[in-house]
């Protein structure tokens, strides 16, 4: 018998997840009940998946990381159309290669596989994360009294941080600042923002921080509290998706040959800058003066092409279907709306898809169309796992 996802222990730490926590071991550790329900979801659908497919699966669910949430990905998608009534086969065989897509779907007499895929960052983004998380450990366990240290982040350096020294430059900073005259300042300018707040520059190896010690009231002085209270916006980014989302589809355009029923790529979208339809419609359909259901005769020059679209006509019949979930995680199951996209190529058959899909609408804009109640399918109420906030312990 497979063991269950979380370990049967007790549990007694209800605080959030700290900076540098993977979300199956805040998950495992947390003590709130709020996350408990999260877990039981998460065992109640496991115990569904066919006993042979449970060892590598619960591996990769109490894995951290992109791995976790790939697994729950396949997690969702084979609970969601296991409800659906249709007959999965997992990791089916497929003549003439050893890879395998993640699904065959059956009902109707209509079959079709799924792979599902996550839309990830690069290693040197990964990397660079990591070592920030561990600097906002450092700083988070740091102990001072009356400031709450805002940060903000402008460069990371290609080796982790020199922690040691900069906690030592940062309290001789704070012992030369007198709390009443910060606030002060700060209510001297209120719409100034931390413009009005004591700054502290912190350049080296690569790394650029700034910090803003933010003066704490007089019932919470003379007490000493974690540094790190706010994070501030940094530097300016550039928002691209659409990067990510055509590299996952374009990893699976080819790589199981030719396949006896059509293939659908059903992406999950957990970007840390929230993923839009447009992006989609952009990686799907690409980038034109016409809308795409009007480029029929491609009359207008692509600017850019699309996964379904390029500058001699439509493409990838083979995929005539991407299914897609934007920030969906084990709470938000309830409440977010998956969507699924065709090809617009004519001639081409779609699928019959279940209702809890919104069918994309392309038309003046991309928005999704009727879908019936996600949470109502999961049997989950639409506020599950618990109405207002999780119940953690801010102590």
């Amino acid at each position: 018998m497979v063991e269950s996802v979380f370990d049967d222990t007790p549990r007694t730490d209800a605080r959030p997840a700290r900076y540098d926590e993977g979300r199956f071991a805040f998950l495992n550790r947390s003590a709130s009940v709020y996350f408990g329900h999260v877990r039981q979801l998460v065992e109640e659908w496991f115990s569904n998946v066919p006993l042979e497919h449970q060892p590598g699966l619960r591996g990769d669910l109490r894995a951290d990381g992109d791995q976790f949430s790939a697994a729950f990905w396949e997690l969702y998608l084979h609970e969601a159309y296991l409800r659906s009534g249709f007959n999965i086969e997992i990791h089916p065989e497929i003549p003439g290669t050893s890879t395998r897509p993640d699904f065959c779907l059956g009902k109707d007499g209509g079959s079709f596989y799924l792979e599902a895929v996550s839309v990830g960052r690069d290693r040197k983004e990964i990397a660079e994360d990591k070592r920030l998380s561990q600097v906002h450990r450092v700083l988070a366990d740091m102990k001072i009294k009356d400031y709450s240290l805002a940060l903000s982040t402008y460069g990371i350096g290609p080796d982790s941080l020199a922690t040691r020294r900069l906690r030592a430059c940062l309290r001789v900073w704070l012992d030369k600042l007198d709390p009443d005259e910060v606030v002060a300042v700060a209510e001297s300018s209120p719409d100034s923002g931390f413009a009005c707040l004591p700054e502290f520059v912190w350049d080296d190896a690569g790394w650029s921080l700034v910090f803003h010690a933010v003066p704490l009231g007089d019932w919470a002085r003379g007490v000493e509290r974690s540094a790190l209270g706010v994070m501030g916006a940094g530097e300016a980014t550039i928002v691209d998706n659409v990067t990510g989302i055509r590299r996952v589809l374009e990893s699976k355009r080819g790589k199981y040959g030719r396949l006896d029923a059509p293939l659908v790529i059903a992406i999950q979208s957990n970007t840390e800058i929230p993923t839009r339809d447009f992006e989609l419609e952009s990686a799907l359909y690409g980038a034109s003066s016409h809308r795409p259901a009007d480029r029929a005769g491609f009359s207008g020059r692509l600017i850019e092409e699309g996964f379904w679209v390029a500058e001699n006509g439509w493409r990838n019949a083979q995929i005539p279907q991407v299914l897609t979930a934007y920030d969906l995680y084990p709470w938000t199951v309830a409440k977010v709306l998956p969507r699924i996209w065709s090809t617009l190529e004519q001639g081409i058959s779609l699928l019959n898809q279940p209702d809890w899909l919104a069918t994309m609408m392309i038309d003046a804009r991309s928005s999704p169309g009727h879908a019936s109640s996600v949470a109502e399918h999961l049997g989950l109420a639409n506020d599950w796992p618990a109405a207002g906030d999780p119940d953690f312990d801010l102590s």
